[in-house]
Parts: C-alpha cells; structure tokens; sequence
C-alpha cells in the first residue's frame, strides 16, 4: 500500500515537473514583458506603502495633538479647545442631559377592590394568570396582592 502511494506520489510530481517545464519554455520570449510589468507592480506597491504611512503618521500626529489638549482632575475631564475648556467626563455630560425614558404606557387605573381579587384566589379555583386575565391586570400585580394577603393572613383556599 505505501508502495503505492509513493508511486502515485511521483507520477504527480513529474507531470507537474513537466508542466513548470512547459510554462517556463511558453514565457521565456515574454520575459522583458513580464519583467517591465513586475517593475511597475513594484513601484505602484511603493507609492501606495508610501502613501499609507504617511496617512498614518498624519493621523498619529493629530491624535497626539487632541490627546495632549484633555485635562483631568479626579473624575471631571476638560477638553481645551480654541475659545473655552469644554467638559467631556461622562458624569458631567449626563447630569445636563434629561433622561430619554420611554414614555409610561397609558393604563387604566384600577378601580377594583383587592378583596374581589382575595375572594377569588381563596375560592381554589382559579390560578394567578387566570385571575390577571379574569380583571385585566398584569401577572406581577396580583402576584403582589396575594403575597400581601398571605403575610397578613387573609389567604384561606379552599
């Protein structure tokens, strides 16, 4: 078996020596072409490396320049721009902006007694869902209301 893998092995290699071969004999006129070519590639990979590190030296020049003009003091960090010192901290910043909440959706208030929702739950019939679907409330809130009754002792199901 392995020595018929090397034999395959060879066979691949010799054809792909003939190959190279083939190729090299099929460029050989073209050379200067290729030559003149692979000049300009390299001239144009030049001007273009050039051209980035000179971008990027820019760049890390006027970033040193904006990054020595921050002053800090404990938590509150100044910005000394061309007329005045600007605050930047973050702390600073979010104490003069309001809050953007979301606004508070419009729910009715809730003109039941929580005794109906008690009364309810002691019958032994119902669940907690049951009873939020039942008086178009919210899970939490009669949860909230039978943890109450409980502490207080107003829970006797049946």
């Amino acid at each position: 078996m392995q020595r018929l893998f090397i034999l395959a092995w060879s066979a691949v290699v010799v054809v792909a020596i003939g190959l190279m071969v083939l190729f090299y004999a099929a460029l050989l006129p073209h050379f200067t072409d290729i030559g003149d070519w692979l000049v300009w590639l390299v001239r144009l990979g030049m001007v273009c490396g050039g051209s980035l590190l000179v971008a990027f030296t820019w760049f890390k020049i006027q970033s040193m320049r904006h990054y020595s003009r921050f002053v800090r003091h404990g938590e509150v960090v100044s910005y000394i721009g061309k007329n005045k010192p600007t605050v930047v901290s973050a702390e600073h910043v979010a104490a003069g902006v309001p809050r953007m909440l979301p606004a508070p959706k419009d729910e009715a208030p809730v003109e039941l007694e929580e005794q109906d929702i008690i009364d309810v739950y002691n019958d032994g019939h119902s669940t907690l869902e049951q009873i939020a679907d039942a008086f178009g409330l919210k899970y939490h809130r009669v949860q909230r209301i039978i943890a109450d009754a409980k502490k207080h002792g107003l829970i006797h199901r049946k």
